[in-house]
Formats: C-alpha cells, structure tokens, sequence
C-alpha cells in the first residue's frame, strides 16, 4: 500500500496477490482511492480531476487491454488451430474419395458445429452419386444378359441362310452386336467382381491369346508375330481381366490398322504388354477421350468403343497404366502391370 499526493488530490495504492483462490495462474488486484480536491461550496473541481482520472486510466484500464491483447494472441492460435486440423483432416478424406472408394463417407465429428450440415450434405450427395451409378450398372448388366440370348438365335438362323454377300454381311453385324453384349458385360464385372488374384507367366497367358487370334487376324490380312520376353514375366495378376484387356487390344488393332501390313503382340519382362500395328493410330488431339466409354474415333469403324475403356479399367486394377507409343511406321498401345494382392492363392505358376 502506498499514498501519493498529487495535484489532483491524495492517492492510495493498494496492490497485492490474491491467496486462496484455486486458478491457473496469477492474481494481480489494484485498488486506487481517490480523495478528490473541492472548493468552498463542496463541489469537486474537475480540471484537477480530469488529469487523476487519465492517470488512473493509465495505470489500470490500459494494463488491462495489454493483458486482453497478450491473452487472445496466446490463446485464439490455440483455438482457431485445434479447430481448423479437424476440418483439414475432413478436406484430406474428401480428396481421397474417388471412383473406387465411392462408397467412403466424410466423418461428421472431427469438423465445427458450423460445418457438419454441409459434411451431412455433401455426405448424401455422394450417396445419390453412388445409386445411381450402381443403378446404371445393374441396367446394363441386365440389358446385355437378355440381349446374349436373342442375338445367339439370330446369330443361328442366319448361319441356315445362302452363302452370299447379304448373309456375310448379316453374321458380321452379329458378331459386332455379340461382342458389344460380351463388352458391356465386361465392363460391369472389372474393379466389381471379386476375382482370384494367382501368379501367372504373362508369356503362357499371352501366348494363348495370340494363339487364338491369329487366324482372325491373318485373315483380316494381316502378318502376326508374337513376341514372349526372354526371362518369364511371373505377376500375380487376375488373369480373366488381363486376358480381357489382351484381347481387346488384339481386336483393335484388327479392326483399325487398315488391314495391311504386320500385327506384332510382345511381352517385357518389366510387367508389360505392347501390341504393335503399321496402321495410323490413335490422333493425339483423340488420346485422353478413347479411354471414355463408348467413345469411337470413326463412327463407320466396327466396334462399340468400349474396349480401352476395358483395358484402362484392368491396368488401373493392376497399379498399372496405358500408354500410346508412335512407331515409324506404325503404332504401339503398352499396357503395364504391376502386381496385385493376392488372397489364398497356392505357390506355382500357371
């Protein structure tokens, strides 16, 4: 405690530490008292006063405000950076969802108040999303099993009908609808289906494939060469969806690189497949929207444009990629693959 005299009257001080109170930290408590100075008639006068008052505001509102200043910068960092690692977390689980993981849904409890009916929003957004796309599929997985069984009887009769060119014509639209039916299928069953992953030689497994198609191409007019690695090429693979993409890139190159010149099918060791052609290829300017289904460079070329929708889907469910090489002459699709986890599968190679 201390007493001051000043122009504007006695002070008294008073400034101690309070005990006894349970807190986290210190106490600072100042009493002033004021003996204001009056005049004769008892009224107080104010331009003596006015300047203790300012002192008084110094010394104990403006420590205050320091105090306020010092206590927000310390904690409202705290505060805003508690809360805003939450929503950062919910920004990183929402970038991660995508295509394959479309069922995922954003956790509501690590965000502010604030923010969980736009979490609760976007989380049934995505569930719509979800539905329909699996509502599109079981359409087209339906539309192509009822589509098998009368395209196989037509496919039939007009085998009983004369050989000329009407009826060669007719069984090649047939076979086109057919292989579209088998495509569409195809497409539902990748990334969908849960297939046995085993270690397979690329080389054996191409090897077949080649075999089969062979003869379609060379009567296509084509030369076809196939081409196996020197060392075996072991990947634990689903081998019915890399045998899909094999025979998809086969086909493309039959039906589009002219019918002339040379089809060569080759395996790398390094987990690739290159099918080569000397037709024109695929445009640079067409090269991201092939992949799009049903996206056909020339409406007149046979096809459905599903095939490198089908072979994308199986590199990607392979930890792989497609990639379009130009060749002179010629071009190159390389599908590569990596190997995938396998579940209960038995040692050995098939």
């Amino acid at each position: 405690m201390e007493n001051r005299d000043t122009a504007a009257g006695r002070f008294q001080f008073i400034a101690g530490t309070e005990e006894g109170i349970p807190n986290d930290g210190l106490s600072i408590w100042i009493n002033v008292q004021l003996d204001l100075e009056k005049d004769a008639e008892g009224s107080i006068r104010w331009l003596t006063v006015l300047p203790a008052l300012g002192f008084i505001i110094l010394i104990a509102v403006v420590p205050m405000l320091i105090l306020t200043g010092i206590a927000t910068l310390l904690v409202t960092p705290r505060a805003v950076g508690r809360s805003l690692s939450g929503l950062m977390e919910t920004v990183k689980q929402a970038q991660s969802i995508d295509f394959e993981n479309r069922s995922e849904r954003i956790d509501r409890s690590k965000v502010p108040l604030e923010i969980i009916p736009l979490v609760d929003a976007f989380n049934v957004a995505l569930s719509r999303l979800d539905d329909g796309y699996n509502r599109r599929n079981r359409f087209l997985a339906d539309a192509a099993h009822e589509l098998r069984t009368p395209i196989a009887i037509v496919r039939t009769r007009a085998d009983l009908l004369p050989d000329d060119a009407l009826s060669h014509q007719i069984r090649a639209d047939i076979d086109r609808l057919t292989r579209v039916a088998h495509q569409l299928l195809e497409m539902q069953a990748v990334g969908v289906v849960e297939l046995p992953a085993e270690p397979r030689d690329l080389n054996k497994l191409v090897e077949r494939i080649a075999t089969d198609l062979a003869p379609i191409a060379m009567d296509a007019g084509y030369e076809f060469d196939f081409e196996p690695s020197a060392d075996a090429a072991i990947f634990t693979v689903q081998a019915s969806i890399i045998e899909m993409a094999v025979v998809n890139l086969l086909r493309n190159a039959i039906d589009h690189a002219g019918g002339r010149g040379a089809i060569a099918i080759r395996v790398d060791p390094a987990g690739a497949i290159e099918v080569r052609d000397e037709g024109p290829g695929i445009p640079v300017s067409e090269r991201e929207q092939v992949f799009e289904p049903f996206h056909r460079i020339n409406t007149n070329s046979p096809g459905a444009g599903l095939g490198l929708n089908l072979v994308q889907k199986a590199a990607e469910l392979h930890c792989g990629r497609v990639l379009f090489l130009d060749l002179d002459p010629g071009f190159c699709v390389r599908l590569e693959i990596r190997s995938i986890a396998s579940k209960g599968i038995a040692a050995g190679t098939v």
